[in-house]
């Protein structure tokens, strides 16, 4: 029997490994509950304004009731559709051509692949969440290029670039792959400034790294440590990767669950030797960030990622993918 106080049963304590300090441990990084905050908390204040004088279950503001629900999957389906308006706006930039094509191959990747599935029926899993901030990685990283190109600069694209890679590592610790995009963008940005422009970015940069600063705080709070592996009981194996499976195999591989993707492969051998050259040293991150996150999944000890629908460890690499799709 539970134990009971003042005649009210207490809830079970949850059970579970510990952190060194008591706390049970969570595995998963903050990514997605900073990225839902807004929604949550403006659903958190509907409940406690409207809960008492209605008393209505669906407004309780416990966190979990139907009101947070609505306006975080809300939330996330505008977040969603954010990251199709940006990589639309990046294509048509990066790669001039008929309207048409580019919404095509915007609509084909969003419906097409193991995206819509997160989108549609699992949107609490992080893949949206994820997909969101490398997209903004790879559009103000674009941006930012572009604009060195004309030899100017914004002060607040740094910041922006510094902060949408901070939240995508906080989300997904494998979106490191993203680096040497943000890195490429945040060093066309400093080259082309002036010293007066780059003093202006400064607050920006600071800002920046506020997620990560966030993530390592909870980490010290909950073990005592600022850097802590949630993840211990599970690794890599960099010297096995299963880099052949993690494509073709019945078990999630990348290009067997969404074929479409083989298109993007065959634009990319197609048409990257006659990128304009301007454009090649953007490519060139692109593609080594796919690599590298190839060799991360592939090197995952699960590298199937369990019962999932496909191969939602990639769904981030589809900004990647679009571009050289078309």
């Amino acid at each position: 029997a539970r134990p009971r106080l003042d005649g009210l049963a207490l809830p079970r304590a949850p059970r579970g490994p510990r952190t060194p300090r008591g706390y049970v441990e969570n595995k998963y990084p903050v990514g997605e509950a900073l990225t839902l905050a807004p929604a949550f908390l403006v659903a958190h204040t509907l409940a406690r304004l409207l809960h008492p004088p209605t008393g209505w279950v669906w407004l309780m503001p416990d966190g979990y009731s139907l009101i947070y629900q609505i306006l975080c999957v809300a939330w996330i389906a505008a977040l969603g559709g954010a990251s199709m308006i940006l990589l639309d706006r990046w294509l048509a930039r990066m790669l001039p051509g008929p309207p048409g094509s580019l919404l095509a191959g915007v609509l084909l990747l969003w419906v097409g692949t193991q995206y819509f599935w997160y989108f549609v029926f699992e949107p609490f899993m992080v893949h949206v969440a994820s997909t969101f901030w490398i997209v903004c990685v790879v559009y103000f990283s674009a941006r930012a290029v572009d604009l060195a190109r004309r030899e100017q600069a914004s002060p607040w694209l740094p910041g922006a670039i510094g902060f949408a890679a901070a939240m995508a590592l906080i989300c997904r610790p494998t979106n490191v792959f993203i680096l040497p995009v943000a890195v490429l963008g945040l060093w066309q940005t400093l080259r082309a400034a002036e010293a007066r422009l780059r003093w202006r970015a400064l607050p920006w940069l600071v800002v920046a790294p506020a997620p990560i600063l966030i993530q390592m705080s909870i980490w010290r709070i909950t073990s005592g440590s600022y850097f802590y592996d949630s993840y211990h009981n599970e690794g890599f194996d960099f010297a096995h990767p299963n880099l052949w499976q993690t494509l073709v195999s019945t078990r999630h591989g990348l290009f067997l669950w969404s074929p479409l993707l083989l298109l993007a492969v065959w634009g990319l051998a197609r048409r990257g030797s006659r990128w304009p050259e301007a454009d090649r040293p953007f490519l060139a991150a692109l593609v080594i960030g796919g690599l590298i996150l190839w060799y991360l999944n592939s090197s995952w000890w699960c590298w199937w990622f369990g019962w999932a629908f496909g191969a939602r460890a990639f769904i981030a690499t589809r900004a990647e993918s679009l571009s050289c799709s078309r």
